[in-house]
């Protein structure tokens, strides 16, 4: 064990508490919410040639007579925002900072993607296959389970923060871009009307039947407006067959009606052009019923500290570009 990074375990009590070389022990003081705690299972080893059997076992396996359990949402978030809290106060990093951030972890708990805990920002990123979101928690889960676990360090700000939480974000990027146009102007958000986010178009059986899909899962839709926004990675869509499938998508789209907004890097990459995609939905938005969203939004970008907060909110939030060759 590192006694600069300890190991830190929950004990059910002060007797059962070890004290260890390593390992900071803390003592569980109340019961636990539904999912606080969750159980790691071990995938059996597979060993597919005589090169493979000579290696050591992976350290990550343990006798079968042990069980092994790690924070589920509620007290990964609740320790999370307590080492923030920690950072806030040596004023290392600002208090709307530290809510960002704490707010975009809650979202990736509820979210079909998992960012490297040790590097989230740069770090490689897992994501749920196509079409699916094998979340660990719903924001109504996480905010439920927040409010009945007591005696933890950190509860004030992760309640505060999982309200925040978006369900089924896809990606770092996807988070990002909500979290800046959907979220209050206190958090740096534009406080855009908000939409269904990577939701199933509603269609008539009709229009389903001459769609290319049988999902189809935008970004951002509002329904009401028969408007979308898709976000495109830059890397994730060069090849010809992701422009293909982009291309049929779009189609799509199309036929059921909605006019698509396409965004990629350049539109986000920094405060002046996700005020400018800010704008263009809420002028789209305006064209489609929703009175005085553009005038509204640009008020609030002129509201004194705002762009301040902005950069904040870039800062901490926006992932670094994996950009093809030629971008």
């Amino acid at each position: 064990m590192c006694t600069s990074n300890p190991l830190n375990v929950l004990s059910r009590s002060a007797n059962a508490r070890r004290r260890l070389s390593g390992v900071q022990a803390h003592v569980l003081r109340a019961g636990l919410p539904p999912k606080s705690v969750f159980e790691l299972k071990q995938l059996p080893q597979r060993q597919t040639d005589e090169e493979d059997s000579k290696q050591e076992p992976s350290p990550l396996h343990w006798d079968s007579a042990t069980r092994v359990f790690v924070d589920g949402p509620p007290l990964a978030l609740a320790s999370m925002a307590q080492a923030l809290n920690e950072l806030v106060a040596e004023q290392r990093i600002s208090d709307l900072e530290a809510q960002l951030r704490l707010i975009a972890l809650a979202c990736e708990f509820c979210g079909s993607y998992a960012r490297d805990p040790r590097n989230p920002r740069v770090g490689i990123c897992h994501y749920d296959a196509p079409g699916t979101c094998n979340r660990f928690v719903t924001p109504a889960e996480l905010c439920d389970a927040l409010k009945d676990l007591q005696s933890a360090f950190g509860l004030v700000r992760a309640r505060r923060a999982a309200k925040y939480a978006l369900d089924f974000s896809g990606s770092p990027m996807e988070t990002y871009i909500d979290l800046g146009l959907f979220l209050p102007p206190r958090l740096a958000g534009l406080s855009l009307h908000k939409p269904l986010l990577n939701q199933q178009l509603a269609v008539s059986d009709e229009v389903r039947g001459r769609l290319r899909h049988k999902s189809l899962r935008p970004d951002m839709h509002w329904p009401d407006q028969q408007l979308l926004g898709e976000y495109f990675g830059d890397q994730e869509h060069a090849a010809k067959d992701a422009r293909v499938e982009d291309k049929n998508r779009l189609q799509d789209y199309a036929t059921a009606g909605y006019s698509p907004v396409l965004l990629m890097y350049d539109d986000v990459r920094n405060v002046t052009q996700l005020n400018r995609t800010a704008e263009k939905l809420a002028r789209m938005l305006m064209e489609r019923g929703v009175s005085g969203e553009l005038y509204r939004i640009r008020r609030i970008m002129r509201a004194e500290g705002f762009v301040a907060k902005q950069h904040v909110l870039t800062k901490a939030l926006l992932p670094p570009l994996d950009r093809y060759k030629d971008a």
